[in-house]
C-alpha cells in the first residue's frame, strides 16, 4: 500500500494518541506512536519517519531537549503539538530544530494542512539530496558565510538559475543590499554539496597584497595539508609580487575528488584598479573543480567584460515571486491566499529582507502599507521595536556604535554580563544579527542603519564607547579598528596613544601603513581633528605625499610648520616626527629647512636616524 508519508506521534496522552493515529491512517499516512521519549528513540532507531509530531511535556523528559538531541540523526520535519503557549517556549522549539509549532487546542483541519505543508517542504529539500551538512564551510571568520536561518525558502527557480550559471565556472551576482545575495548563494552552495570557501571582503582588503593574501589563504583552507601552497603563502616575498605568487599557488593546488565553491562576498568594497584588472586572469587559472561566485552591489567592472560568459544574476532574479512568497509563508506555518501573496509581492517588490520581515511578523496583511524601500524600517518600528523589552532596546542602541561586536567589548559598552547570551539569542531568532566568527557578531547593515537613525542614538554620548573600542582593538593588535575608533571618538589622549603605537611600528610596510591610514587622513572630517591636535598634520602630509595629492600635502605641511613650536613644547615625543614630515615640502630645500630649524625651540633627536616602517630620515 502506498502511503502519503510516515508519521511518528510522540505524546503521553493515550486517548489523544489513539484517536489521532486512527484519523491519520484514514488520511493515508503510515503512523507510529510513542507514549514516552524512550519509546520514541526506539521507533527512530527502527525507522526514520517523514514527520514527527512532538509534545513538549513528557513523563521522561522535555520534548524540546529531545528535538535538539535527535535533529542531527533524522531528516524528519518536526512539528511541536503542545499546551505550552509562551513565546519563550516557541523560540526554544525553533532553536532546538523544530520546523513548526502548534498549541493545543487546535482545529484538526488546520493540523492536517500543517502536516501536508511540512511533508511538502521536506520533500522539496530531500529532492535536492541535502543530507545533514553536505555543504561545509571549511574555515571561520573571513572564510565563513553568514549561517543560513533555521527556516529558509527553497527558492527552486533561483537555484536552477544559479546551477545553470555555475556550469561555466563563474557566477556574478549583482543586487542592492537586502536582496538576499548572501543567503541565496549560500543556499545554492548547500544544495550543490560543494565545499565552500567564503571570503567576506571590506574596504580594508582594498590593497593588492592584502586581497591576494586573503584569496590564497582561503584556497589553502581547502587543502591545509598542501605543503607547497603553505610555502608560497608564507614566503616573505609574497607581498612583493602577490599576483605572481597567487598564480603559483593555484598551480600547486592538488586535484582531488572534491568539488568547491569560492565566494567573494561584498566585492563592491574592492575598488583598487590593479585588483580589478588582475582578478579575471587569476580566475581563469582556477582549478576546474571550483565555481567562483562574486557577490556585489555594483555591476561588473569593464575588466570583466571579456571574462563574462553568463548573464549576471540581478535583483530581478533574486526577488521573491508570488508562489515563492506563498511557499515561504507556508514553511513558517502561515497559510495565505493568492491575493495576499500578490499584495506582499506588490508591497515589497519581492525584496528578500522585506519579505522576511513580513513573514516573521504576526500582523495582518491589511496593516502592511508603504513602499518596498521603507518596509524594513516600518516593520521594525511597528512590529518589533515597540514590543521589544526596553532593556533590549537600550542594549541594541548602545552596541550600534560598533560595526562588529566582539563579546568582551560589547559587554563593556553595554554593561551587560549576559552579552554573549543576548547576541546568540538574537541570532537564533534571525533578529538581524549574525555571527561572523567565534565570539564576534554584527547587525545586518540595514538594521544598523535603522538603529543609528533612532533619536535616542543621536542624542547619546558615544565618546566613551568609541574610546573603549579603540583601546580594545589596540589590546588585540588590530591597528585598523583601533585608529578608526580613536579618530571617531575625538579623544586626543587616546588618539595620541594609538598614534604612537602605529606610527613608530617598524614592522609596517609602506602598503600596510597606507592601508591603515589612507581612509582616515584624506577624509574632510579629519581637518577638525588635526586642528585640535596638530601632530596629526604630520601623518596627513605624509599620506597625501604618498598618494600624490599635492594640494592636500602642501596644505598639511603649511599647517604643520605653523604648529611645530607648539608641538615641540606640548607634544615633545612627536617633535622628531613633525620636523621629519615638514621636510616633505618640495618647495623648500633641505638647507633652508635646516636654517629654519635653528629658529625653533630646542628639541632633541633621540636617534641619528628616524626610522619607521614607512619613513627613514638620516639626521
Amino acid at each position: 500500500m502506498n502511503h502519503k508519508g510516515t508519521l511518528l506521534l510522540v505524546d503521553d496522552d493515550e486517548n489523544l494518541t489513539f484517536s489521532h493515529a486512527l484519523l491519520f491512517e484514514r488520511e493515508g499516512y503510515e503512523v507510529h506512536t510513542a507514549l514516552t521519549l524512550a519509546e520514541a528513540r526506539e521507533r527512530l532507531a527502527a525507522k526514520d519517519p517523514d514527520l514527527i509530531l512532538l509534545d513538549i511535556i513528557m513523563p521522561d523528559g522535555d520534548g524540546i531537549e529531545f528535538s535538539e538531541e535527535i535533529k542531527s540523526q533524522t531528516s524528519a520535519f518536526i512539528l511541536f503539538l503542545t499546551n505550552k503557549k509562551g513565546s519563550e517556549d516557541i523560540v526554544r522549539g525553533y532553536i532546538a530544530g523544530g520546523n513548526d509549532y502548534i498549541t493545543k487546542p487546535y482545529d484538526m483541519d488546520l493540523l492536517l494542512q500543517r502536516i501536508a505543508a511540512g511533508l511538502e517542504t521536506r520533500a522539496k529539500f530531500m529532492s535536492r539530496k541535502v543530507v545533514g551538512t553536505a555543504q561545509t564551510n571549511i574555515d571561520t571568520g573571513k572564510y565563513a558565510a553568514v549561517p543560513l536561518p533555521q527556516l529558509v525558502a527553497p527558492r527552486n527557480e533561483l537555484i536552477a538559475k544559479l546551477d545553470e550559471a555555475a556550469r561555466r565556472g563563474f557566477v556574478f551576482v549583482c543586487a542592492p543590499a537586502g536582496s538576499g545575495k548572501t543567503v541565496s548563494a549560500n543556499l545554492w552552495a548547500k544544495y550543490s554539496g560543494r565545499k565552500t570557501v567564503w571570503i567576506g571582503l571590506d574596504t580594508y582588503d582594498n590593497s593588492v597584497s592584502v586581497f591576494y593574501r586573503l584569496f590564497c589563504a582561503g584556497l589553502l583552507s581547502a587543502q591545509p595539508y598542501n605543503e607547497q601552497m603553505n610555502a608560497i603563502l608564507n614566503d616573505p616575498s609574497f607581498d612583493a609580487a602577490p599576483i605572481e605568487r597567487t598564480i603559483s599557488l593555484l598551480a600547486a593546488f592538488l586535484a582531488d575528488e572534491n568539488e568547491y565553491a569560492l565566494a567573494l562576498d561584498d566585492f563592491h568594497t574592492i575598488t583598487n584598479n590593479e585588483i580589478l584588472k588582475s582578478l579575471p586572469y587569476i580566475l581563469r587559472r582556477m582549478p576546474s573543480s571550483f565555481v567562483t561566485l562574486i557577490l556585489s552591489r555594483t555591476e561588473p567592472s569593464e575588466h570583466f567584460a571579456d571574462f563574462m560568459q553568463a548573464e549576471v544574476i540581478t535583483a530581478d532574479s533574486l526577488a521573491f515571486g508570488k508562489s515563492e512568497i506563498e511557499e515561504y509563508f507556508s514553511l513558517l506555518g502561515r497559510k495565505m491566499s493568492e491575493s495576499d501573496a500578490q499584495a506582499i509581492s506588490d508591497y515589497t517588490g519581492g525584496w528578500a529582507i522585506g519579505v522576511n520581515a513580513l513573514a516573521q511578523s504576526a500582523a495582518p496583511i491589511t496593516d502592511w502599507r508603504g513602499h518596498g524601500g521603507q518596509v524594513l524600517g516600518n516593520y521594525i518600528e511597528k512590529h518589533l521595536w515597540r514590543e521589544w523589552d526596553e532593556n533590549l532596546r537600550k542594549f541594541m542602541l548602545a552596541s550600534a556604535v560598533l560595526d562588529e561586536m566582539p563579546v568582551p567589548l560589547c559587554a563593556q559598552i553595554t554593561g551587560r554580563d549576559d552579552t554573549g547570551e543576548v547576541l546568540e539569542q538574537l541570532r537564533m531568532q534571525n533578529a538581524f544579527v549574525s555571527r561572523i566568527d567565534g565570539g564576534v557578531y554584527r547587525y545586518h547593515h540595514l538594521f544598523l542603519d535603522f538603529l543609528r537613525t533612532q533619536p535616542e542614538y543621536a542624542k547619546a554620548n558615544k565618546k566613551k564607547a568609541l574610546t573603549a573600542a579603540a583601546i580594545y582593538y589596540t589590546s588585540i593588535g588590530d591597528d585598523v579598528f583601533s585608529q578608526r575608533y580613536a579618530y571617531e571618538s575625538g579623544d586626543i589622549k587616546t588618539i595620541l596613544k594609538i598614534l604612537t603605537k602605529g606610527v613608530f611600528n617598524e614592522d609596517y610596510t609602506l602598503e600596510e601603513f597606507l592601508g591603515v591610514a589612507r581612509d582616515f587622513y584624506v577624509a574632510p572630517s579629519m581637518e577638525n581633528l588635526c586642528a585640535k591636535c596638530p601632530v596629526l598634520y604630520s601623518i596627513r602630509a605624509y599620506v597625501a605625499f604618498l598618494i600624490g595629492d599635492a594640494a592636500l600635502c602642501i596644505d598639511s605641511v603649511d599647517k604643520l610648520k605653523r604648529n611645530i613650536p607648539m608641538i615641540i613644547i606640548k607634544y615633545p615625543q612627536f617633535a622628531e616626527l613633525a620636523f621629519a614630515c615638514s621636510a616633505l615640502d618640495f618647495r623648500v630645500s633641505f638647507l633652508e629647512l635646516a636654517k629654519k630649524a635653528n629658529k625653533l625651540p630646542p628639541f632633541f633627536f633621540h636617534k641619528e636616524v628616524i626610522k619607521m616602517g614607512f619613513l627613514t630620515l638620516q639626521m
